[in-house]
């Protein structure tokens, strides 16, 4: 079966094309140009449904490209939102992988800078850092790896000393109307809700209150 294209109507960024089979398709103008599809040029079938597929699979990369520009992504993440988007799996890969080449996703350099940025910034724990990544798709050797280079770059008491900063303004906020073991329980419950691990919370806690006997108290 061949197929012909009736009527081709720039709309917006893209071309609206009517064919012979009376269906009218939404294309890129990189698609139209690169195939050449105007008025009364005729197409076999195969030919067709490979610019079909193509153009679909440039929508896909498109998606990929305006997602990155918001901000930077995990592979995984990708994946989720385009499949959400109602792309098929098959072309959802070739289009990551072909962002993969252009170098717009690499979920090493991702990790490193999302740990970097959540463990300074944000003051978050390691474990709600590590939980967000393993969400995001990343690999558990590529989430070791960036924990790994950022105590390499930052010492490995930097998590402690960060948490301290962030464990005594929450302490100063605490009303002092309530009993000194609540303050407590208060504090080790906010700093556990923001990821960060027991010893750690507790070690906070003896610097906010200079108590050698914090292991007394519970989270919660």
């Amino acid at each position: 079966m061949e197929i012909e294209i009736v009527k081709s109507t720039l709309k917006g960024k893209k071309y609206l094309i009517k064919i012979s089979t009376g269906e009218t398709i939404k294309l890129s103008q990189e698609t139209v140009f690169r195939y050449g599809i105007f008025e009364s040029q005729i197409f076999d079938e195969d030919l067709w449904l490979e610019i079909l597929y193509d153009a679909l699979e440039q929508d896909c990369y498109n998606k990929i490209t305006r997602l990155i520009a918001n901000r930077m992504h995990a592979e995984g993440e990708l994946r989720q939102k385009l499949y959400k988007a109602n792309f098929g799996k098959e072309v959802i890969a070739r289009a990551l992988q072909r962002a993969a080449e252009n170098q717009l996703i690499n979920d090493a350099f991702f990790a490193r800078i999302f740990v970097e940025e959540k463990l300074n910034t944000a003051q978050q724990g390691r474990q709600k850092v590590r939980a967000a990544l393993f969400q995001r798709g990343v690999k558990k050797e590529i989430i070791d790896e960036a924990f790994a280079n950022y105590e390499a770059e930052f010492g490995s008491d930097a998590v402690l000393e960060s948490l301290k900063v962030l464990a005594e303004k929450k302490w100063r906020s605490l009303k002092d109307r309530d009993e000194l073991p609540k303050r407590k329980q208060k504090l080790l419950a906010y700093l556990a809700s923001r990821g960060f691990e027991a010893k750690l919370c507790y070690m906070a806690l003896d610097f906010c209150t200079g108590d050698q006997d914090s292991d007394n108290f519970d989270f919660y």
